[in-house]
């Protein structure tokens, strides 16, 4: 190799390329999913993480059934953990009430 030219791109190993056929809104979901387990103590984060999730994971369900894309189980996985966080901030305000606990 003279000065100026670049190394070779030929190498003598395997070479191994690593893709990820899911789709992104499904892993989108997810991870919406868990911040809101995450962020519990924050009210309106665990709401808004939530529905994100749950609009999120169907979008990409729908989008999976038309593509044959990956990631069926992620934007399921994001839909449950999703409606869980909502119903669990509905059973606490219910037990608490809107205005936080009365001392």
């Amino acid at each position: 190799m003279t000065s100026g030219q670049l190394p070779s791109e030929e190498h003598d190993g395997p070479q191994v390329q690593v893709s990820y056929r899911g789709h992104w809104l499904a892993f989108a979901s997810l991870a919406c999913g868990f911040a809101q387990v995450i962020f519990l103590a924050f009210g309106p984060i665990v709401v808004l993480s939530a529905v994100a999730a749950i609009v999120l994971g169907v979008v990409a369900l729908w989008q999976i059934g038309s593509t044959g894309q990956g990631g069926k189980w992620m934007a399921i996985a994001g839909i449950i953990l999703g409606s869980l966080g909502i119903l669990l901030m509905a059973g606490l305000i219910m037990m608490i009430g809107p205005g936080g606990p009365a001392g």
